[in-house]
This record gives C-alpha cells, structure tokens and sequence, in this order.
C-alpha cells in the first residue's frame, strides 16, 4: 500500500493516514490496538528516514556507501517485524508486582526494571530478543567542572579518558570482537549447501550474543 501510493504519487502516508487505510483490516486487530498503532508509526517513520536520507544522499553522496534503498516488502509468510509494547499495553497490576505481562498475549516474565516505557519484541535469524525499555534517573549530578571523553574504533574499541584528578584512562580492547566476526564469517563461507542454513542461523545468533557479551562487560568497567 505505501509502495504502491508513493510510486503514484512520490509522496508516502504519515501514521495517520496508515492507521485510516489499515485500522479495519482483520490482520491489524491480531494484536492490541496500542501495539497496532506502534507497527504502523514504525512504518511512516522508516519511510520518512528514506527520503530523508535519499535527499542528503543527492547532496552529499561521499558520506554514503551507495544510495540509499527504499524500504522493502517483509515476506508474506516468513516476515516479521519489530513489535512495541507501549506501557499502556503492559498490565499495570502485574509491573506493580514486579511482572512484565503483555497484553493478549501469554508472555510474562519478572524484572527488577523501574518506570517501564515499554517492551520490544525483537525477531532474530532464529530466537526473539525481548527488550524491556526504563527510565533511569541521573544518578551523579554534573557542575560541568569535569569532563570525559570517548573515542570509539576497531583495534581499541573505546579509548577513555578524563580531567577528573585521580581517575585512569581506560583503553578497551576490539581485537576479541574482530576475532568473533572473523570466526563467523569463515565458518559461514565454509557452509554453501541449502542444510547449513540452519547452522548458519544457529552461529549468527552464538556471535550475536558472544559481542553483546563482550560489550556489556566493557560498558560495566
């Protein structure tokens, strides 16, 4: 439908004007109205991106490693999307316990996050990721007087530094992610018959989890 109302006209639907074309499809009453509403701003919001990038990409196109790409068709049947849970779709009674649970679904789990915003249902190659979204107060307030600075690469994944008397510079090693992406990219080219693929989609998600491993304990130095 956007597809086809932009090749007519160059123009795309906002939100809204997707929420009016879709709100009495069967197919958008599957999940809860709130949740529906996520799916179709994600939609504007990727095609506003586009043109946004197309029209910088004519402008200055050595910023880009080639132009820009209209967003595509997910598969009829094997297409999944991001899926947002804003907090008017979590049970109230149950975060008050504790307990994220989605509504119209069976999906519950505990959490120790505080003042929920929402939850992300994130499909991979072959597992979904459940992101559960917080606001999280500032813990050290700032007087400007102290400063740090990062700077983020490949062979050194992140140098930091600071004024502050007393507190080191910290130099974290990118070598290991380097590693990880290697190792997967050879055992991928090694496995070129149609029953690797669901080897190769068991390895993308070990390398997946082994760099967010390895940036969560970087991040908690």
């Amino acid at each position: 439908m956007q597809r086809q109302y932009f090749f007519e006209t160059k123009k795309y639907y906002n939100s809204i004007d997707i929420y009016h074309q879709t709100k009495n499809l069967e197919s958008y009453g599957y999940l809860p109205t709130k949740v529906s509403k996520q799916v179709v701003r994600r939609v504007s919001e990727a095609w506003k991106g586009w043109l946004a990038a197309l029209k910088d990409w004519s402008k200055h196109p050595e910023k880009y490693l080639g132009k820009p790409k209209m967003p595509g068709y997910k598969h009829k049947e094997r297409g999944r999307n991001v899926v947002i849970y804003p907090i008017d779709a979590i049970s109230k009674p149950a975060l008050a316990k504790s307990i994220v649970k989605l509504s119209q679904t069976s999906i519950e789990f505990p959490t120790q996050a505080k003042n929920v915003d929402q939850v992300r249902i994130i499909p991979k190659l072959d597992h979904y990721v459940i992101e559960v979204v917080y606001t999280v107060e500032e813990a050290v307030k700032s007087d400007g007087k102290y400063v740090a600075g990062v700077d983020l690469g490949l062979n050194n994944l992140m140098a930091i530094t600071s004024n502050h008397p007393g507190l080191r510079p910290l130099l974290i090693n990118g070598r290991p992610l380097k590693s990880i992406n290697q190792l997967f990219n050879k055992r991928v080219a090694a496995s070129q018959s149609i029953e690797a693929g669901r080897q190769i989609k068991m390895l993308n998600g070990k390398r997946d989890r082994r760099i967010d491993n390895y940036l969560h304990i970087a991040i908690l130095r």
